[in-house]
């Protein structure tokens, strides 16, 4: 996670990680985006004044399904959420339209690229196809 961050130029700020079940991603989707069904990965962003970005939740039985369905090693695809829910911290908003969310996917590569090298992201690109974060 650390390594993450600093990439971003986060050094030493904190984010917290929260692994739930479909459920609690339900519950929580529907209180604060107004959208009754699990998804896989959450950010909560607090700003960074006292250098806590926020809370990233991410839905580990939505993980562990796109696991099974895409034949990859359940960490590597909870690694990518991680990812993907740090770069909403950040402020990357792939919902913003095509180029924001090439530039996400983008970010996501080349995150991983640098901190994580031996994953095959080609594998990995597909799994939010379609897209429900």
């Amino acid at each position: 996670m650390r390594r993450h961050l600093s990439a971003l130029g986060f050094e030493g700020y904190g984010v917290a990680l929260a692994l739930v079940g479909n459920q609690t991603s339900q519950t929580l989707n529907a209180r604060y985006r107004n959208t009754d069904a699990a998804t896989n990965v959450l950010s909560f962003g607090y700003g960074l004044e006292d250098r806590n970005m926020g809370d990233v939740v991410l839905n580990g039985e939505w993980a562990l399904r796109r696991a099974k369905e895409k034949n990859l090693p359940y960490e590597s695809v909870v690694l990518r959420l991680w990812v993907h829910g740090l770069l909403h911290l950040a402020g990357y908003d792939h919902s913003r339209g095509a180029s924001a969310e090439m530039t996400m996917r983008t970010l996501e590569r080349l995150l991983l690229a640098t901190t994580h090298p031996h994953l095959n992201w080609e594998l990995l690109e597909g799994i939010f196809d379609p897209c429900v974060s």
